[in-house]
């Protein structure tokens, strides 16, 4: 969902999928998490 900055790619029904890059710093993998739960939590 856009609204908390969370921009995903659907894989067929039950899979989501995110590349970050591989570079990412820990504290940014914590903030897409929270977002990602935050997002999820809506459905």
């Amino acid at each position: 969902m856009l609204s908390t900055g969370f921009d995903w790619n659907l894989c067929g029904t039950s899979t989501l999928r995110f590349a970050p890059a591989l570079n990412i710093p820990d504290s940014e993998i914590q903030e897409g998490l929270f977002r990602l739960n935050k997002a999820l939590k809506k459905f």
